[in-house]
């Protein structure tokens, strides 16, 4: 492997950002109460009596569409919190090291939308009338969505003459190929942006090859680990300025 150098760059955060996403949780429980509340004045009926009110299958579909949501957000966000695995699984490759992603957030979301999707396709066929046909289509549509995520397939080979990336959705991989020279230079660009009302707080990584970007991502566990394989790799130094 040939010898390289590299560093770590940071943007500071601008003085005067408050991350607000509390406070548009705040705003969008205080907006479902006051419309529950405002739909009990017009038709005199509490949200419970309203709901069973509808007819079928609209209370049965809309309290399992609810817990599907509910159950499958909680899943996901502890799945992802708890998530202490490395984010790449490393092996020895055809001409140096391979790296194959591996997100918890992928298959967890996945099988959030499958679920979502199988919840509209089964209420959408038992349902009459042409909208309940418009929601099994929307089913449908999840479904090929939820399998897209959950086959997507994304390895790295480290090689002494070129870095490669494949990422592969169903059929044929899509390739990316970026030459290493003789005396490679790698950076780590970190920024952080936003904090404006309805901006959350939000940190990218950039990874680059001299002026080429290998990886762009928001997840500091990712960008780290990716570096770490770069250091071993082409036994290079990165380090912060």
């Amino acid at each position: 492997m040939p010898h390289a150098h590299g560093s770590v760059r940071r943007t500071p955060l601008a003085a005067g950002y408050i991350d607000n996403r509390a406070t548009l949780w705040i705003v969008l429980i205080l907006a479902g109460m006051a419309v529950t509340h405002y739909a009990s004045l017009r038709t005199g009926k509490g949200v419970i009596e309203l709901l069973w009110s509808l007819p079928p299958p609209w209370p049965s579909f809309l309290i399992t569409l609810t817990g599907v949501v509910a159950v499958g957000a909680v899943v996901l966000f502890v799945a992802v919190r708890l998530w202490h695995g490395a984010p790449y699984r490393i092996s020895a490759g055809t001409d140096g090291t391979r790296l194959r992603e591996q997100a918890p957030g992928q298959l967890f979301g996945g099988l959030l939308l499958a679920m979502l999707a199988l919840t509209l396709v089964v209420f959408g066929l038992i349902g009459p009338g042409w909208w309940w046909g418009l929601v099994a289509t929307i089913g449908l549509l999840l479904l090929v969505v939820a399998a897209s995520v959950l086959s997507r397939r994304v390895t790295w080979e480290l090689a002494a003459d070129a870095i490669t990336r494949s990422e592969r959705l169903f059929g044929s991989p899509r390739v990316q190929t970026w030459p290493v020279p003789g005396s490679p230079s790698f950076a780590l660009d970190e920024t952080t942006t936003g904090g404006a009302f309805g901006q959350p707080l939000e940190t990218r990584y950039q990874v680059r090859l001299g002026e080429s970007v290998l990886l762009e991502t928001g997840d500091a566990a990712q960008a780290n680990g990716f570096v770490a394989a770069l250091r071993t790799a082409y036994r290079t130094p990165i380090e912060d300025n």
